[in-house]
């Protein structure tokens, strides 16, 4: 058996296949790069790249660092310490409870949420009984209202939101 040959040539669509791009990407950084179709004899108007030309240019990265060829160890280095920096400082706040965790404040969110959700279903069955005794329509209003603001204020004055959250931390 004869060992693989790298493709010298590859269309549009095989370099589809090797990277995983879709095909406008890959036209447009070869656009980009001003990389021309080789023409192949015997081919029909098939377009075909040279093969390293054509990868060099889908993965290109530039960056000022990068168009030279190779990075720059010292500005590498400040980057690593800045990013540490941040990190740093976003844990102090942590600690100093500057900075809560989102989590526990959604989940308390939540159960508010379905907690008045819960409260204004019920409101229906324990209103129904007094809407009976309802001689007018603004004694139902006042009533329906009365149950509304009730709930409402529930939602306002919850303070088991505010011990969910710091019983989460």
């Amino acid at each position: 058996m004869s060992a693989l040959k790298p493709l010298e040539r590859a269309s549009i669509n095989q370099l589809q296949d090797m990277t995983g791009s879709s095909y406008r990407y890959i036209k447009k950084k070869l656009m980009e790069q001003n990389l021309q179709p080789l023409k192949v004899k015997g081919r029909g108007r098939a377009i075909v790249y040279k093969t390293p030309d054509a990868l060099k240019a889908i993965y290109r990265i530039t960056t000022k660092e990068t168009e030279k060829g190779d990075l720059d160890l010292d500005t590498e280095r400040a980057k690593h310490i800045r990013q540490q920096r941040k990190k740093v400082k976003v844990e102090r706040l942590r600690l100093q409870r500057s900075l809560i965790e989102v989590k526990p404040i959604k989940m308390a969110m939540k159960n508010m949420v379905f907690g008045f959700k819960e409260k204004m279903l019920t409101i229906p069955t324990d209103v129904a009984g007094l809407m009976l005794a309802c001689k007018t329509k603004l004694e139902v209003q006042q009533t329906l209202k009365e149950k509304i603001d009730t709930a409402l204020n529930e939602l306002v004055t919850d303070d088991n939101f505010i011990d969910s959250v710091a019983s989460d931390e």
